[in-house]
């Protein structure tokens, strides 16, 4: 079962850097638009010496990948080297695509490449992959020196930008920075949004009856919490349930069937994990800098 589960994440790595190398040769090399990170230093390099994007990204992630290798073990750098490998291998394959390219449009260029760079992305990051860069750079540079990881991307993202303002023109980075905040969104999305949940807090004055509806019904655990009321001075138990988007309106259903004059508020739960939820996938995806106490 392990083994199999160790095969699909690296299918699935595989399969995020497809869809990150489609975003690049159907919607960045056509436009000649850049982006941050070090593949954004080699479609720059691209765009002004013709040097082929894949073999330059990998020869330029040779050091952090030897890196890798010193500092999580042959085991732990597996993943991160198939990721480098198979993004540099298909963003080559893939080079031919950009004559297909769907639109000329830098707004529309920048919202789509955006778009399939962030699932891309995500579906690499949530098996435990990555496709090296400045993300394992700055893991490198924070490892030898303490600085923060997201400052030091940030500083080199602004040096890549800069350099492509210079040596293309300001218009394509301003481009670049509304994909970037796209691609953001969408590794977020893939990240969390697919495993979101909602809790809701439950007052009622049947709140063993709605507990029991709860329980029966759904099949979730329901905890209850002491509260009491400032201005009435009464203490009242509340009822918590957490459970996926779906489940809210039976939740708000069994609710009110049992009690009409209940007080529910639903909220986001940003992450959840734990058993009955995803707590096996939480482990397993889980990266291995992820787990280390000085990262």
């Amino acid at each position: 079962m392990t083994e199999m589960r160790n095969a699909l994440a690296y299918v699935q790595i595989a399969l995020g850097t497809l869809v990150s190398a489609l975003a690049i040769n159907l919607f960045l090399v056509p436009t000649q638009l850049p982006s941050g990170g070090l593949g954004g230093l080699m479609l720059i390099m691209n765009y002004l010496w013709q040097i082929p994007v894949g073999p330059a990204y990998f020869v330029a992630n040779i050091p952090a990948i030897l890196w890798l290798f010193k500092v999580k073990g042959r085991q732990g750098a597996v993943k991160s080297l198939w990721g480098i490998a198979c993004f540099s291998l298909l963003v080559q394959v893939t080079a031919p695509l950009s004559v297909y390219a769907p639109t000329q449009n830098l707004v529309l260029a920048a919202i789509f490449a955006g778009a399939l760079l962030g699932i891309g992305t995500g579906l690499t990051l949530v098996v435990g992959g990555d496709t090296g860069g400045n993300s394992t750079y700055a893991r490198m540079i924070r490892h030898y020196t303490g600085l923060n990881v997201s400052t030091v991307m940030l500083g080199m993202d602004a040096v890549i930008l800069g350099f492509g303002a210079t040596m293309l023109s300001v218009e394509p980075v301003l481009f670049a920075l509304i994909m970037t905040v796209v691609c953001s969104y969408c590794v977020g999305l893939v990240q969390d949004g697919l495993n979101s949940s909602r809790f809701v807090l439950i007052i009622s004055e049947q709140v063993d009856l709605v507990g029991t509806a709860l329980l029966g019904e759904l099949k979730r655990g329901v905890t209850r919490l002491d509260a009491r009321g400032e201005y009435t001075g009464k203490s009242r138990p509340v009822l918590m349930v957490v459970v996926s988007p779906p489940e809210v309106m039976r939740v708000k259903r069994l609710v009110l069937e049992t009690d009409p004059e209940a007080f529910m508020m639903v909220s986001d739960a940003r992450e959840v994990s734990g058993r009955g939820f995803t707590l096996e996938h939480e482990l397993r995806r889980l990266p291995y800098w992820a787990a280390q106490s000085g990262d």
